[in-house]
């Protein structure tokens, strides 16, 4: 078995679809490195919606988009994707194909 890092060059953008309708955003797209926790990004406020829960850091949902290519020598073997440290109501698509 091979394993291949992953981290580098996802597009984070505002939410589309359901995560849309979660709260707060990225303020911008751009290129990030992964691990990354969006809500360390904002700031910490007494009345956040989820209290201490989160640690008094407001609800943050994004869209993330990774483009790569498959190298011809994959063909006819197996593929599989592990995503470590992903919070809830995540969704994973490929190509377009809920995965």
């Amino acid at each position: 078995m091979r394993k291949t890092s992953f981290n580098r060059g996802w597009r984070i953008s505002p939410p589309t679809g359901l995560a849309a309708l979660m709260g707060g955003a990225p303020a911008e797209s751009r290129t990030v490195t992964l691990p990354l926790d969006l809500m360390l990004e904002k700031d910490r406020r007494a009345d956040s919606p989820n209290g201490g829960a989160n640690g008094f850091y407001p609800s943050v949902a994004a869209s993330m988009e990774k483009e790569f290519d498959i190298p011809a020598d994959w063909e006819n073997q197996w593929v599989g994707f592990e995503f470590e440290g992903v919070y809830m109501h995540a969704s994973v698509f490929t190509n377009g194909d809920y995965a």
